[in-house]
């Protein structure tokens, strides 16, 4: 007769990924075989990307959200970490192994003392001759540890003495995981030669069973299936599809079960929850997490549900059982090691009241071992120490399914709190427990701060007006179709003003096609343009004339170009004005943000260069740079300038006097930076590269650039991303070329201060392409502030580009009737500040004339009326309620029988002496 899964529990679980206030980011995992994650009650401990090698970050598990600077760091070993564990028994006793062959006992602090006090190194395991790949705590014992190694030893440490106290015979081939069974008699494992063997290395024969597991050559992972007697293994076949099998160790001969998962190339990871028998798999590169129950007979497991997510995997790992809130119907947290952040998800049942249900919660393994060292290496067998989840109180609060960072602050255990604070590793046997009214769970090394209960207070994320910016993109009808770019060009591929935009066409002689701003549609194959007369380079836009157009080309000549209002009609060759004075290509070419006419100018000539567009003169040239300038930027009033360059120095200037004011050295990485100036604030934003080529933020302090007042990772993409500050609202937009994400930071005084907001992927379908090759934004006032919008961002799409399309991003909004002033400050208009000559003369700054954007005839939100609030329901005064007759049981009773009175019983046909009625009619009266 077949096996009947019968209804479980947990079939409706529903998982629930973590606000993004709640993640711990700014995170740079290593690329290992193994997760590089691992965590208990009080820590995640990150396998950390370092050229020093073997470096682990420590991460307060009750601190999520954004800090200051990296997490307390550890240089663990000389050589790369291989594997990280904790003890089941303790949240601070922490194992890792390493390529240098050599197994580290660590004593972390508590969590409140993390910050002035350094991890200690309890003891050092060597008896390996080379890499150590994987460990495992015993779940009944706490001071056995199993490791395996590619010198092909199995070895069994006593972790109170530090020595190996039983070293079964080599395998044939290294081991790539290791699983001890419930009660930590039997020890599994999987190795490079294929084979899934079963130890029990106590007794005289130490492999007692061994099969031919997955038949693939990448590494294998194994796990025991908690109290059913089944192992589970995850793998490869021949073909490179990934597997799941089910084993029973008294036949086998073959798997129980063997599922094909699917075909990604990530080794997969599994974690088992033995109290309620789910388990997740989660594989490195995979995005999503998917959810299993088992059952100890056919079919084994049953798929649940899976949870989809943004970041790819680059391992995982799982909360401790006693730490789950137990009122919130919370089953367990998995907490996902992504590029550049750990990411937790938990899983929850549903149920109509958030309070404790006995029947999700049996009893789970305590922190208590159930045997002692020596008892275990004689040959003793007990099964874990139970406690109970139920909460301290009967009359617990009930509480919102939300997730919280803080776990055990409902949940109370059996164990005991009297536990000893000197460095012994191992926990003394003790088969019975104790009451414990402490509402966190006690832990083996720090019983002082046991004592003291902790109220687990989540960390509340910062408000801000710009947090849920979201993009939308304009309609089909007025995109620009049948482009043919020249991608070749190595700066901008789009500049935009309120009139046109131009983009670089395909061809000879550098040509640019400058297109007016009207209804969408194709363009012709082959339209007017201006051609520069070499391969173009840069181009820009005047911010005070629409119809004014530069080129910066090969031939070290920047050119200036009248376009007619209508646009062009003819190819045109003859530029209005010409600037000769670069000897070398032209790199950049923009116009001055404040002061019209005045155009600044980089070349392969490491100059930096002004000129007058009136006279076609040069005003002065800035000499310094050792290589080519990327970008330049300039403050508020325009009198100071920041350039980025390729020797990784960010310069300041005061062009007037040609001098250099300051510099440093912003970035590490070979790519190169942008640089944004930060409106009226005296800082620097800086996008670049790391040591480690990864993507990152930097923001300066101009009166100090000894060091940034901030920095922090964001991604391993290639692309140079270019930041777009609004300085009305302080919000940078940060962009690369041939990205598909628009990212969003916030600058203000509040350390760290800069602060991520959020980010925006166009949504991908056959119409619009999420890859963008360009983008530029266009001024202020060309935001429809009627439906808050405070980016107005044209964009090229495709690969190749061919399309322009407009891209708004929106602050949603209430009351949309009104202008939403807060969010719109006046802006600067298009007067320029000075001419020419009284800029370079060194007039006095003028500060920058502002305009309103709110519209005509539309109230201002801070002068809205207040909203009249009416109730639903109309409450009587104490003398009208006194003057009330009040309602007496006989006026109920009196107005009940003269409604039964006017009820007319006829209503229903009832059978006379000359009716003939059936039993089936009669049943429908």
């Amino acid at each position: 007769m077949a096996f009947k899964m019968k209804v479980s529990k947990y079939r409706n679980i529903i998982p629930k990924e973590f606000k993004r206030e709640l993640w711990y980011p700014d995170i740079r995992p290593t690329a290992t075989d193994n997760t590089g994650i691992a965590c208990s009650g009080s820590y995640i401990v990150v396998n950390w990307a370092s050229n020093a090698g073997g470096m682990m970050g420590l991460l307060p598990i009750h601190k999520p959200g954004k800090r200051i600077g990296d997490p307390k760091m550890v240089h663990a070993h000389n050589n790369p970490i291989a594997d990280l564990a904790f003890s089941p028994f303790s949240n601070t006793l922490l194992a890792t192994s390493s390529e240098d062959a050599t197994i580290k006992l660590w004593r972390l602090p508590a969590e409140a003392d993390i910050s002035r006090v350094e991890p200690q190194t309890v003891s050092t395991l060597r008896a390996h001759k080379r890499k150590i790949d994987c460990i495992a705590f015993n779940p009944c014992c706490a001071g056995v540890l199993a490791s395996g190694s590619t010198d092909k030893q199995l070895k069994i440490w006593n972790i109170d003495t530090g020595h190996p106290i039983l070293n079964p015979p080599d395998l044939p081939e290294g081991l790539f995981s290791l699983g001890w069974n419930w009660t930590g008699s039997l020890l599994g494992s999987t190795a490079k030669d294929k084979k899934l063997r079963i130890h029990d290395v106590r007794s005289a024969t130490p492999v007692v069973a061994e099969a031919s597991c997955h038949e693939g050559v990448k590494p294998s992972r194994l796990i025991w299936m908690g109290r059913y007697d089944l192992m589970m293994t995850t793998g490869f076949d021949r073909t490179q599809n990934r597997q799941l099998g089910i084993w029973d160790p008294r036949n086998m001969v073959k798997p129980a079960k063997m599922i094909r998962l699917d075909s990604s190339s990530g080794v997969c990871t599994p974690l088992y929850d033995a109290d309620t028998n789910l388990f997740f798999l989660c594989g490195r590169g995979d995005s999503a997490i998917r959810v299993y129950e088992g059952c100890e007979a056919e079919p084994f497991v049953m798929e649940t549900t899976s949870v989809p997510s943004d970041g790819q995997s680059r391992g995982v790992c799982m909360l401790p059982k006693l730490y789950m809130r137990v009122m919130a119907c919370e089953m367990n947290i998995v907490y996902k090691l992504t590029a550049n952040a750990v990411v937790p998800t938990g899983f929850y049942v549903p149920r109509k009241r958030k309070i404790y249900d006995a029947e999700l919660y049996p009893d789970t393994a305590g922190l208590t071992a159930s045997v002692s060292t020596e008892e275990w290496f004689s040959g003793t067998t007990r099964p874990p120490v139970l406690v109970s989840m139920a909460p301290k109180s009967e009359f617990e609060e009930e509480v919102e399914a939300e997730p919280q960072p803080a776990t055990s602050a409902t949940t109370s255990t059996s164990t005991s709190t009297s536990t000893s604070t000197s460095t012994s590793t191992s926990t003394s046997a003790s088969p019975t427990t104790s009451t414990s009214s402490s509402p966190t769970i006690p832990d083996a090394s720090s019983s002082a701060s046991a004592a003291a209960p902790k109220r687990n207070i989540p960390t509340i994320g910062r408000h801000s007006k710009y947090k849920n910016i979201t993009g939308q993109p304009w309609m089909k009808n007025t995109w620009y179709e049948n482009l043919r770019v020249n991608s070749n060009v190595p700066g901008s591929l789009i500049r935009a003003n309120p009139k046109f935009f131009s983009v670089p066409w395909q061809g000879p002689g550098g040509r640019l096609v400058v297109w007016p701003f009207q209804n969408g549609g194709r363009l012709p194959t082959d339209p007017s343009w201006v051609e520069h007369g070499s391969d173009l380079n840069d181009f820009d836009c005047s911010p005070f004339n629409d119809n004014i157009f530069v080129t910066g080309g090969e031939d070290a000549k920047i050119k200036i170009w009248q376009i007619p209002d209508g646009g062009l009609t003819a190819i045109t060759k003859a530029p209005a004005s010409e600037l000769v004075g670069h000897t070398r290509k032209i790199i950049l070419s923009n116009c001055h943000p404040t002061v019209d006419n005045i155009l600044c100018s980089s070349s392969m000539d490491l100059t930096v260069k002004l000129w007058d567009l009136q006279k076609s003169t040069e005003l002065v040239s800035l000499v310094g740079h050792t290589d080519a300038v990327m970008n330049i930027s300039w403050d508020w009033h325009g009198d100071i300038a920041a350039t980025s360059c390729k020797d990784k120095i960010l310069r300041v200037w005061d062009p007037r006097v040609n001098r250099q004011v300051s510099e440093c050295a912003a970035v590490d990485g070979v790519k190169g930076f942008k640089v944004a100036w930060c409106g009226k604030k005296d800082k620097l934003f800086t996008m670049g590269f790391s040591k480690a080529s990864e993507r990152q933020w930097s923001l300066w302090d101009t009166r100090n650039l000894g060091k940034p007042m901030s920095s922090s990772s964001i991604d391993t993409s290639a692309g140079v991303l270019t930041p777009y500050y609004d300085a009305d609202i302080d919000v940078i937009l940060a962009f690369a070329r041939g990205d598909s994400t628009f990212r969003f930071f916030e600058i203000n005084d509040e350390a760290p201060y800069c602060h991520f907001l959020t980010e925006y992927t166009p949504a991908p379908n056959a119409l619009s392409p999420t890859q963008s090759a360009s983008i530029d934004v266009l001024p202020k006032r060309m935001c429809n502030v009627k439906t808050c919008e405070v980016f107005h961002v044209v964009r090229l799409s495709g690969v190749p580009p061919t399309n322009v399309e407009r891209l708004s991003f929106n602050v949603p909004r209430n009351k949309l009737e009104f202008f939403q002033d807060d969010i719109f400050p006046p802006t600067k208009s298009t007067a320029p500040l000075a001419t020419v000559s009284d800029w370079f003369g060194g007039a006095p700054t003028k500060e920058p004339e502002l305009i309103s954007l709110q519209p005509e005839g539309m109230i201002a939100l801070s002068e809205a009326p207040s909203d009249v609030v009416t109730s639903k329901y109309k409450l009587l005064s104490d003398a009208e309620r006194a003057a009330q007759k009040e309602t007496t049981r006989e006026d109920v009773l009196d107005r009940f029988y003269g409604r039964m009175q006017d009820f007319k019983e006829d209503e229903v046909k009832k059978p006379g002496s000359n009716d003939v009625i059936t039993e089936e009619e009669w049943a429908d009266y």
